[in-house]
């Protein structure tokens, strides 16, 4: 990582690949979720840590955007396992790891802010008609992916990180 001033964010399979790479010698590795498919709009409950690194969450707790995927990031029993500057995002019902963050370097989330529910849905549509899930899971998700998310507070979050010094 020799250019320090590059700022590295990456959603779903990019959450999975920044942190396999840059924190595998701390046992941290993307893996098949053993709790399946997180699919449509999830809350994440943020932590601690990294909600006070930004005053636009100073009063929130938690924030909900689509997901979409069936692996996840594992080998973090504890903040403890990770280097001193890096933090979790927070953990919903399905995925302790939701995302990851140094400060000034590097921002990850499991979940696609960047989706919306026609994307979402096109895809359960598709993953249900190749057999992925059945017509009942299907339904659960497509009603998921409906719900409000925060995907404007997820934006500003995302640009702050990426402008501040």
């Amino acid at each position: 990582m020799s250019h320090q001033h590059v700022r590295i964010y990456g959603s779903c399979f990019g959450h999975q690949l920044v942190a396999q790479t840059l924190l595998s010698s701390h046992g941290v590795h993307a893996e098949k979720s053993p709790m399946g498919w997180e699919i449509g709009v999830q809350r994440v409950t943020l932590s601690p840590q990294f909600k006070e690194k930004f005053s636009l969450l100073k009063n929130t707790e938690s924030m909900s955007c689509q997901f979409l995927h069936s692996d996840h990031v594992a080998g973090i029993t504890s903040s403890a396992k990770l280097p001193p500057d890096w933090m979790t995002v927070g953990k919903s019902e399905l995925c302790e790891i939701q995302g990851l963050f140094q400060p000034g370097r590097v921002l990850t989330s499991q979940g696609h802010p960047e989706f919306d529910k026609f994307i979402i849905k096109t895809t359960i549509s598709n993953l249900k008609e190749n057999g992925q899930f059945d017509h009942k899971e299907a339904c659960d998700y497509l009603n998921s992916a409906n719900q409000e998310e925060d995907v404007i507070l997820f934006g500003q979050i995302l640009i702050s990180f990426m402008i501040s010094p």
